[in-house]
């Protein structure tokens, strides 16, 4: 007895170990041959979906959590919540949202879910309800700091710039070590420039090429630490800031080297796995040349993030969402 209670914390405490460093891989194998064990082992099933989740795999979680909620025979909250999650990494906000409100009848109530439900209530368009819910998940506990960029997003998405400044600043002005809020700061600050600009007959503005601000970015809820994989959540970009927008390509970016040696390596090393990729020349604006690794050409956002979403050659590669005008 004392040594099976003793292997069972030493399997959770390597589990806690794997989780905290992001060992997904690890955790997955864990799980699969838990599986394999007892094939009725539903909780170990919502984890490996979960496993699968993070690590980017959407069709293995979604097999996983699907074989749960269908023979299990128990209806589970957390199986209900990670189903919802699964469906709006697919952009099926709307099932998502159904899957979401199952979870809560069936006990799932933490402040997680409705910051799970804002955000896909703000991809909808439903900003009122986005905007409850977020304060519901505020009153649940959860941290200030991501609930207030999240307000601050939905307003982005209204064009309300100014009210998303005056969410961001005072956020920034206390902690300016928060990437994600100084990103959305800038985005916010930079749109209410143009914004003005437009609105201003006398006004000139320069056009440079690439903007040195990825303002897609306008259209992303960011609820957890930002990693590049996570630019994926995104509506169509707020119309008509400036003509300009009409000339963007949106690009899977996979890479960028200081030189074209460094480029053409990594490269032909991605090429091997069937990824087709191109090398482009990038001049920044401190006027250092870099190379990047593209993959694809689209013309809008969402186009390029279903893409990746679906790209086998993807799972496991750390890239983002390139715009370039």
């Amino acid at each position: 007895m004392g040594c099976s209670s003793t292997e069972s914390i030493s399997d959770q405490n390597k589990v806690n170990q794997l989780t905290t460093t992001k060992n997904y891989k690890a955790l997955i194998d864990i799980y699969k041959s838990k599986i394999v064990n007892d094939p009725s082992d539903w909780e170990s099933q919502i984890r490996l979906s979960q496993a699968y989740l993070d690590y980017k795999d959407i069709e293995s979680a979604n097999f996983y959590i699907d074989r749960v909620l269908l023979l299990s025979g128990s209806n589970s909250g957390k199986a209900y919540f990670l189903k919802g999650e699964i469906l709006s990494e697919q952009l099926n906000f709307e099932s998502a949202l159904e899957k979401y409100e199952m979870a809560k009848y069936y006990g799932y109530n933490n402040a997680k879910l409705y910051l799970k439900m804002g955000v896909a209530n703000a991809q909808i368009r439903q900003y009122e309800e986005a905007i409850d819910l977020f304060n519901q998940a505020r009153l649940r506990g959860y941290d200030d700091n991501t609930i207030k960029n999240n307000l601050a997003v939905v307003h982005l998405y209204q064009g309300e710039y100014q009210k998303s400044v005056n969410i961001l600043q005072p956020v920034y002005e206390i902690d300016s070590t928060d990437k994600k809020i100084e990103s959305n700061l800038k985005i916010a600050l930079s749109l209410l420039d143009e914004l003005n600009r437009n609105s201003d007959p006398n006004s000139t503005s320069l056009v440079t090429g690439e903007s040195d601000i990825d303002d897609s970015s306008v259209n992303d809820i960011e609820y957890s630490e930002i990693t590049a994989q996570e630019y994926f959540l995104s509506q169509e970009k707020i119309e008509n800031i400036s003509a300009e927008e009409e000339n963007k390509k949106y690009y899977v970016q996979v890479g960028s080297y200081p030189t074209f040696e460094e480029a053409l390596e990594k490269r032909q090393e991605l090429v091997s796995t069937g990824l087709e990729v191109d090398i482009r020349q990038s001049k920044l604006n401190n006027s250092e040349t870099w190379f990047r690794l593209l993959n694809g050409e689209f013309n809008s956002y969402r186009q390029a993030q279903g893409y990746a979403l679906n790209k086998q050659e993807l799972n496991g590669l750390e890239y983002f969402i390139q715009v370039i005008r």
